[in-house]
């Protein structure tokens, strides 16, 4: 005798309704996320090399290792700003430097795993470099890496000053925003320079203004060419001064500023 299988009860059906539909969601987040051409050749236009242009629906795109907003659109290799952020303010922060740029880039935000106090020595290098290693993956030929800016913000800035001090040929240009003035001293920032470190910006608060003009001179001295950002007021948040020290900066940061420094 033949029988028929039992129905399935409607919470195990719901269950594989749900699971199919959060399947379907992440397949249409995948499509609309920005992602280089299989095949990205350049080619001639007006006597220059041109790429096709950057597609996607969705400038912000979270991978594995980090957190991405890609200049959509972009037909030649853009610049490159890694962002060392509290992973909690990381995605916001990373809008707030994309507004303030003037020009297409990539924003790159890895994603640390470490508090602030133990980054420097053992997790800021492997965790950029896993970082870099996906948006390459992904972007290929659209991202400028010979100069990448690297942006510290407060406690995370130890990240930056950690990865700074690794690699200066690297990381020749750097913004740190409130960063702890004891991990910026003399002899790292003659070390920095010495070993190919270029352009200092720091942001500061509107507080903390008179007493970071002691390291500002004491970064210049060294030969770093070097720019001191305060925030207007005292109401600025960390996310205005970001911005505001990006707009004045931009120029020094990628070395095309022709006033002094």
């Amino acid at each position: 005798m033949r029988t028929e299988p039992a129905p399935l009860p409607w919470p195990a059906l719901l269950c594989v309704a749900l699971g199919a539909l959060g399947l379907a969601l992440l397949l249409w987040r995948g499509s609309q996320a920005p992602r280089a051409p299989r095949r990205a050749t350049p080619v001639l236009v007006g006597g220059e090399l041109r790429l096709p242009p950057l597609e996607g629906q969705a400038q912000r795109l979270e991978l594995e290792h980090s957190w991405v907003y890609a200049p959509l659109g972009v037909t030649q290799p853009a610049p490159l700003v890694i962002l060392t952020a509290a992973p909690t303010t990381a995605a916001a922060t990373g809008a707030a430097v994309r507004r303030a740029l003037a020009e297409p880039a990539f924003v790159l935000c890895p994603r640390f795993e470490a508090a602030p106090l133990g980054l420097e020595e053992t997790r800021a290098l492997p965790a950029l470099r896993r970082s870099l290693a996906e948006l390459v993956e992904r972007f290929g030929p659209y991202v400028d890496r010979r100069a990448p800016t690297l942006v510290g913000v407060g406690d995370y800035a130890r990240a930056a000053i950690a990865l700074m001090l690794e690699e200066p040929p690297t990381f020749a240009q750097a913004l740190l925003l409130m960063p702890p003035a004891e991990r910026w001293s003399s002899s790292e920032s003659t070390g920095y320079r010495q070993r190919g470190g270029q352009r200092v910006v720091l942001a500061v608060s509107a507080e903390r203004c008179d007493d970071a003009q002691a390291l500002e001179e004491r970064t210049r001295s060294v030969g770093l060419r070097t720019r001191l950002v305060c925030g207007a007021s005292a109401a600025t948040t960390t996310d205005e001064l970001l911005e505001q020290a990006l707009r004045e900066s931009w120029p020094t940061l990628l070395g095309r500023s022709t006033s002094p420094p």
